[in-house]
């Protein structure tokens, strides 16, 4: 897959979605068309023309010479629906590579990078950041908050404070290896294991699903769906969504170290 990785990604054959910046196959010079690298070709519009602009803003370049997008807390990029974001009960896994400029941007507590959304409330959040006040910063993961669908799946808190930093690329990864076991890892390192019975009382009054529903509207990459927002503002390199194989503890690693000289 060229800048994404080639042969060192483990199980780029259960890959449904691949945006690499770098790969002038995803995206080229003034294109506001991010195309996806997998089979899937699931193709991703820039929403804002800032979106992929090098750090300086150029208005003629799609990407910087570094090969990565950049968001100024305005920008974002959507995928059309698709049944391949409908993960059901089985494995899937999602890896992003980020940097934050900002963890609260304009006094925005909430961050989002992967958002799946159909309406305010009927929304999927995989990628959610919250911040109660910089430097504290927290990753949640929730689905069908506010009742939508009858309850939330695998919610799931991290502080962050000790593992990350701004103006540093850190790599994010969700692997869902079994419908009950979701694992979060942080630069290759596992952080959290989340394992949940189907219909165990969670928090928020909610009660835990193991079947990913079928949220049916747009993959947000970048914001969140909600009436201001919450644009991620950084730097975000590839995005890669894994569907019916999860990532290993050790191919998550592998990821992490085929990516890792080309952001640290």
């Amino acid at each position: 897959m060229g800048a994404s990785g080639g042969a060192k990604i483990a199980n780029a054959n259960s890959l449904i979605m691949c945006l690499d910046p770098a790969d002038q196959i995803c995206i080229t010079s003034g294109s506001t068309t991010a195309n996806d690298l997998s089979y899937a070709t699931q193709t991703g519009t820039l929403n804002d023309a800032k979106v992929g602009k090098d750090a300086a803003g150029s208005i003629t370049a799609a990407v910087s010479s570094s090969g990565v997008f950049h968001f100024d807390n305005t920008d974002y990029i959507t995928v059309s629906d698709s049944a391949d974001l409908t993960f059901g009960t089985g494995e899937f896994a999602i890896e992003m590579w980020l940097k934050f400029t900002s963890f609260a941007p304009a006094s925005d507590p909430w961050i989002a990078t992967w958002q799946h959304s159909s309406a305010e409330n009927a929304r999927s959040g995989v990628f959610l950041f919250y911040s109660g006040g910089s430097p504290d910063l927290d990753w949640r993961m929730e689905c069908n908050w506010a009742g939508v669908g009858g309850g939330t799946v695998y919610p799931a808190i991290i502080d962050l404070d000790s593992y990350i930093s701004l103006n540093k690329w850190h790599y994010f990864t969700v692997s869902r290896q079994a419908e009950t076991v979701l694992k979060q890892y942080i630069d290759g390192v596992l952080i959290q294991t989340t394992t949940t019975a189907d219909g165990a009382t969670g928090p928020r009054d909610t009660t835990w699903e193991t079947t990913w529903p079928d949220i049916g509207g747009t993959l947000l990459i970048g914001n969140y769906r909600t009436a201001d927002n919450h644009e991620f503002q950084g730097e975000m390199g590839p995005v890669r969504c894994y569907k019916g194989k999860s990532l290993s503890d050790e191919e998550v690693l592998q990821n992490y170290n085929a990516m890792k000289s080309r952001f640290t």
